[in-house]
């Protein structure tokens, strides 16, 4: 018997978008499938197309719950999914036709407990292939460019009511796990064109949920991962897209939250700057994140923000 696998799908009024996901995910070369749909209290069509295909579709099981967020939907799909195996995927986005079978066959030639692939990035309209590792710094801080086994998830959810929730699970997940095997092949496709998405939306005080999702990683990863992996890990999170990426953009800046962000890594890390996986980067974003952040030390976050969206922008 081929294992069952669980594909969880939280949906949240993404109309325009989710039957494009669904065709993905009903039409996988591999067949012993369920799909968990969580409709997260939607006010457009959402819940009438995922009714549609629940008629047509036997594997579908359909939860409607009231809008809770997509931490408390995915969490639902990983409590009542029956699956050996567990798949995210979002629902403005899609997977490739074979992603289940080829995950599948890694996960059981390599005796496995988790599989990471690559993702193809689209933004607007061009196609972007992010090639991914299998640290927790290049693994990337998201569940839906993985398969795991179900049981990587006992004791574990999604952090709910906060931003940046993949942040405070998927590290620990990754870090944790021994068995663990790369498949260099794209079968995401990540939807970066919605402007309803989270990472379209500028909020300082949300953003700085980044802080505390790190804080839950360090709590289970400090001692039990390489100490220059986890400080890289703080480094992309904190320093370049929280602070440089974020924070430096907004139109209001705030001086107060760049300052905690500063002082929450170099507490936790005070000589990352040394960081080796750090200063191995080369290219042009590399150089200008490093100046933008040399500014950044001076505490000229006005000069570091407008150098940071003029060469951005150039580039």
């Amino acid at each position: 018997m081929k294992p069952l696998v669980s594909i969880i799908i939280p949906v949240y009024n993404v109309q325009d978008y989710l039957v494009r996901c669904l065709d993905s995910v009903v039409n996988q070369t591999y067949n012993n499938i369920e799909i968990l749909i969580i409709n997260d209290g939607s006010t457009d069509n959402s819940k009438e197309i995922i009714q549609d295909y629940k008629e047509k579709y036997s594997n579908i099981i359909f939860y409607d719950q009231i809008n809770a967020g997509q931490a408390s939907a995915r969490n639902k799909g990983i409590k009542e999914c029956s699956g050996e195996y567990i798949l995210f995927v979002d629902s403005d986005d899609w997977i490739e036709l074979n992603c289940v079978e080829e995950c599948v066959q890694a996960l059981i030639s390599s005796y496995s407990d988790l599989v990471i692939f690559d993702i193809n990035t689209i933004k607007s309209n061009t196609i972007i292939k992010q090639v991914t590792g299998t640290n927790i710094f290049d693994s990337e801080s998201v569940p839906w460019n993985k398969m795991y086994k179900k049981e990587l998830w006992e004791g574990y959810q999604f952090p709910e009511g906060v931003w940046y929730e993949d942040l405070g699970v998927v590290p620990v997940i990754v870090g944790l796990t021994s068995k663990k095997v790369k498949l260099n092949k794209s079968l995401y496709n990540y939807n970066f064109t919605r402007n309803g998405s989270q990472s379209h939306q500028i909020n300082n005080d949300k953003n700085m949920d980044i802080l505390k999702m790190l804080q839950i990683v360090d709590v289970f990863l400090k001692g039990n991962v390489n100490e220059n992996e986890l400080e890289f890990l703080f480094i992309k999170h904190i320093v370049k897209n929280l602070i440089i990426r974020k924070l430096l953009v907004s139109n209001n800046i705030n001086n107060e939250n760049i300052l905690e962000a500063i002082e929450f890594i170099q507490t936790r890390f005070p000589r990352w700057e040394n960081n080796s996986y750090y200063n191995r980067r080369r290219g042009i974003t590399s150089y200008v994140e490093k100046f933008t952040w040399k500014l950044v030390k001076y505490k000229r976050f006005k000069a570091a923000g407008a150098f940071w969206k003029i060469a951005t922008n150039f580039n």
